[in-house]
């Protein structure tokens, strides 16, 4: 408690400084695009109360990923749902992840998206599937096998 006090004590000037600053700017924004506080209020007032939308105990944006080993990647399947409660597909999509080895870095390869029961692969350029060792037709084969569309 102390420590918070003293910390308080010390940067309370810049903390202050840097909220009036802050306050200075959204305000000079808010002109510029000639919204006024009472239109910025009558918007939040419109905007949909999601968390008593629903029945209780509903999820919207319910999302499910379904994970396939891939020579040392992962194929990531993403399927969303209306809700838990309905399960209207809404989106789905697939990637590849990269190497999955602790420390290795993190990058993913967009494979393909199905939408209205129809999958249309990602547009690649070489250099991007040159990273990942792979080809088109190579992507053909792995959405065909690996990624779980509904």
């Amino acid at each position: 408690m102390r420590g918070a006090l003293l910390l308080l004590r010390d940067y309370a000037a810049v903390y202050l400084t840097a909220a009036l600053v802050g306050s200075l700017v959204a305000a000079d924004m808010m002109s510029a695009s000639g919204l006024t506080v009472s239109d910025l209020c009558a918007r939040l007032a419109r905007w949909p109360d999601t968390a008593s939308a629903g029945k209780p105990g509903e999820v919207r944006n319910y999302v499910l990923f379904t994970e396939v080993p891939f020579e040392g990647r992962t194929v990531v399947t993403g399927t969303r749902y209306a809700s838990n409660g309905d399960q209207t597909i809404t989106e789905q999509w697939c990637y590849l992840s990269g190497d999955d080895r602790p420390g290795a870095i993190a990058s993913r390869l967009p494979l393909a998206t199905k939408v209205n029961g129809s999958v249309t692969l990602s547009p690649f350029k070489r250099d991007a599937l040159a990273v990942f060792g792979l080809d088109r037709d190579a992507v053909r084969a792995l959405v065909a096998s690996h990624c779980r569309f509904q």
